[in-house]
């Protein structure tokens, strides 16, 4: 597992690739979840900060996006 971090003006990204077979269950069936790699990203947007994950695993590629706002 190796994991490497790049910043590139305001956004940070981590990438993370496993070189050992990392497999969880899924649910009540008997289908195996592998990660193969994921990329995290934090974009700071004057009052905003937005987080993107990405994955690559045997099922395909897995994208998700959460924003977030400072109150005060």
């Amino acid at each position: 597992m190796m994991e490497q971090g790049l910043v590139e003006g305001s956004t940070i990204k981590y990438h993370l690739k496993q070189y050992l077979r990392r497999s969880f269950s899924v649910g009540g069936t008997d289908r195996e979840l592998q990660i193969d790699a994921l990329e995290r990203s934090f974009t700071l947007n004057g009052r905003r900060l937005e987080m993107s994950v990405q994955a690559m695993t045997n099922f395909g590629n897995d994208d998700y996006t959460a924003t977030y706002s400072k109150l005060l």
